[in-house]
């Protein structure tokens, strides 16, 4: 069965928005979550979204070798670019959705009351947080992942 590259885009744009909803919170030492400011996920929105080619071999429809060929090939197209280096191991799809699907991600969890920000005055300042205890990351994270899925269902 060919594989065509919108195939394969798609497939890796419903992986990304998954790492962004994963991504876009923080569970620090102590079982504690916070988010991150508005500000910080508009600054460099691709840094929630990086894929590393390793993690996605077993939900990708191709074999490991084809799928390393096409994922160089997306990237010397420009519909992925490379991070960490030019071998494709990392990457980050081209896309004009990936910012504002980074954004709503962060006002959800804004919204389901994880903190943002710091705590403290002058040097000695630590991150607003709250207890894991009673939040079902799980489910919340498959709540974001479907929202984000229906208001950006393609990278384009």
């Amino acid at each position: 069965m060919k594989i065509t590259d919108q195939q394969l885009l798609d497939y890796i744009w419903d992986e990304t928005l998954s790492a962004i909803v994963r991504n876009t919170f923080v569970r620090y030492m102590g079982n504690e979550l916070g988010t991150y400011s508005l500000d910080v996920a508009t600054s460099e929105p691709s840094g929630f979204a990086v894929l590393h080619r390793i993690n996605l071999y077993a939900g990708a429809p191709l074999s490991q070798s084809r799928f390393r060929t096409r994922i160089k090939k997306l990237i010397s197209q420009g519909d992925l670019s490379p991070r960490l280096g030019y071998d494709g191991r990392s990457f980050v799809i081209n896309s004009i959705h990936l910012a504002p699907a980074v954004l709503k991600a962060v006002k959800l969890w804004q919204e389901a009351g994880l903190p943002f920000g710091y705590e403290g005055e002058g040097y000695i300042k630590s991150c607003k947080t709250i207890p894991a205890e009673g939040l079902d990351l799980f489910a919340l994270s498959q709540g974001f992942y479907q929202i984000l899925r229906k208001e950006y269902p393609s990278y384009m």
